[in-house]
């Protein structure tokens, strides 16, 4: 597994209801297979940094590659956050 701790940005076609379709991400557009989960954890709210609002989703490629691809709530942006070899 390669974790991405400040995430990889990635670029993302998604269905109306946020749902990851397909992503690029170095110049490789991946098609959504299968959505394995999805999670919304809210966390650091007590931080004086403040809170951190994301959604995970953990998806399948086409090619089988699998990954946790997440958007931040904050700032709209989409990012790679793991992926599995």
């Amino acid at each position: 597994m390669r974790h991405y701790p400040q995430g990889e940005p990635i670029r993302v076609r998604s269905r109306g209801d946020g749902r990851p379709l397909a992503f690029a991400w170095h110049g490789e557009t991946h098609q959504v297979d299968s959505v394995e989960d999805v999670r919304e954890p809210r966390v650091d709210w007590w931080a004086p940094t403040g809170e951190i609002h994301r959604v995970y989703w953990l998806v399948i490629t086409h090619r089988g590659l699998v990954c946790e691809i997440y958007r931040d709530v904050a700032d709209n942006g989409w990012y790679l956050g793991r992926r599995w070899d």
